[in-house]
């Protein structure tokens, strides 16, 4: 049997944010029965001209392979109804990021984000 890895994501959206994560929430819970979540965070873009956005970081395990986690993760946006067209206007319905699988730190640029640090510390993650 596979070991179980301790996976943190990244969740963000700048449009209908409470909505959206509300969707992503559920879809998550059902993949990841044990996930619990940080309070949402409401942030400024960063890069992009776009509304603010609301985030919030998860925390969950899980004995499926890295690809496969990605896999389902693309599959969770598109089905909270993210596009690239829509990203290229600067509308994020819906952005779950891996943040760390196991030992493997992913999005390196991300950690030094304030909020994701922030809400890093209120989970005690770091």
């Amino acid at each position: 049997m596979a070991d179980e890895k301790q996976i943190i994501i990244a969740i963000g959206s700048n449009y209908n944010p409470r909505h959206n994560l509300s969707h992503a929430e559920m879809i998550l819970r059902k993949h990841f029965p044990n996930i619990i979540f940080s309070k949402p965070m409401h942030t400024t873009p960063i890069g992009i001209v776009s509304s603010d956005f609301i985030n919030r970081i998860a925390l969950c395990s899980t004995v499926k392979p890295l690809d496969m986690i990605l896999k389902d993760i693309k599959q969770m946006e598109q089905t909270c109804g993210n596009t690239d067209r829509l990203r290229r206007q600067g509308i994020v319905v819906i952005d779950i990021d891996i943040l760390k699988y196991g030992d493997k730190k992913m999005h390196i640029d991300d950690w030094q984000r304030p909020y994701i640090q922030q809400l890093l510390k209120e989970m005690n993650l770091i």
